[in-house]
């Protein structure tokens, strides 16, 4: 006599049925802490008890859909998902004296950790061996991507060479090197207007001409676009270029100063191709006691210059944003690693800050 099925009233499901799916999700049940995580499964464990004395079918329905809910999402709630491995980069100026480059690096190191990434430093101290040694250093430590300030435009290819052949993407900084098909990008001021805004605002401040000496580094791509611009906008003015020093270091600048203004007795203006050199050279004018004679202009925009500048030391100054370099050097980073297209170049607003204009600047900033 074979044994007695039961229906049930309300689903139609007879008891054998009920029995095999229940035997379905007694199985599938303990899986889930496998996928699920535990809050997850507490929910599925609380369901269970809510409608086991509702029918069969019912709580089956609602059961399967509560499974199905949390598998499709488990994505959003899986503990095991894979951290994201850190990447390391690499930052090399040609000197971190500079504070232009110390803000630069400031806001790029800031964004690169808000990433969970790693940024690596070297300061070459304007020492093109020590540059190219560093960059093979940091090679050797895995950097996927390189910050570049070039010593020596030039010289520094050797070290293009070996990012290209260790897949290292570089991007160049305030000055350019002299094959630029190494690079992926460059962000920087625009040089050669910040030279021809000195230069123009000399010419307004000495309408009936007056004499230039300047110092300038041969090996700095962003200071020989500086000094193009400056001279080309001095073209058909008053104003006479009477003395002009090649330096490459900083220990050079005092000394190349001090014969300057020995082999000439009267200069009416000096131009400082950056921050520091204009108020090196401006210490020396005071210590030949040769300040009030003459007429300091500077290229850069650092707290220092714009001291001198209220001070009355520096007439004016043109200036850019080195903080901006570091923000949008680390912006083209992770753009280059996603994949994305860049430009050839990013050129940051180049301005004319004087004792007029410095207190509402520095507000800005």
């Amino acid at each position: 006599m074979p044994l007695s099925d039961p229906i049930c009233g309300k689903c139609g499901i007879s008891a054998r049925q009920r029995s095999r799916i229940s035997f379905f999700f007694r199985i599938t049940f303990p899986l889930l802490p496998l996928f699920i995580d535990h809050n997850c499964h507490r929910l599925y464990t609380e369901c269970m008890y809510r409608y086991q004395g509702e029918c069969f079918v019912y709580k089956k329905i609602i059961l399967t859909a509560i499974s199905f809910l949390l598998l499709f999402t488990l994505g959003g709630c899986s503990p095991s998902a894979a951290p994201k491995e850190p990447r390391l980069f690499g930052f090399t100026a040609m000197d971190m004296t500079d504070q232009s480059f110390r803000l630069a690096l400031a806001e790029l190191e800031e964004l690169v950790n808000q990433n969970g990434d790693s940024l690596i430093t070297f300061d070459p101290q304007l020492d093109n061996e020590k540059q190219l040694q560093g960059i093979s250093d940091m090679i050797s430590q895995g950097i996927e991507v390189l910050f570049l300030n070039p010593v020596d435009i030039n010289g520094i290819l050797p070290a293009l060479r070996e990012c290209q052949e260790n897949g290292v993407k570089i991007i160049c900084f305030d000055s350019k090197v002299s094959d630029a098909s190494y690079i992926e990008t460059f962000v920087g001021g625009d040089n050669y207007k910040m030279g021809w805004l000195i230069g123009d605002y000399i010419k307004k401040d000495f309408p009936q001409g007056g004499t230039l000496a300047y110092l300038t580094n041969p090996q700095a791509g962003s200071i020989l676009l500086r000094e193009q611009g400056l001279l080309e906008s001095l073209e058909g003015s008053n104003i006479e270029v009477i003395d002009v020093r090649e330096i490459s270091r900083y220990e050079e600048v005092l000394p190349a100063t001090e014969k300057l203004l020995d082999d000439n007795d009267s200069i009416d203006i000096i131009w400082g191709f950056n921050d520091d050199i204009c108020l090196m050279m401006h210490s020396c004018a005071v210590a030949n006691e040769r300040q009030d004679q003459i007429t300091f202009y500077a290229t850069g925009g650092n707290p220092g210059i714009l001291d001198a500048v209220k001070r009355g030391n520096v007439r004016a100054v043109s200036v850019q944003s080195p903080a901006d370099w570091g923000k949008v050097c680390g912006e083209l980073c992770y753009k280059l690693l996603d994949g994305e297209e860049v430009n050839s170049d990013y050129l940051l607003e180049a301005s004319i800050i004087d004792t007029e204009s410095v207190n509402a600047y520095e507000m800005d900033q």
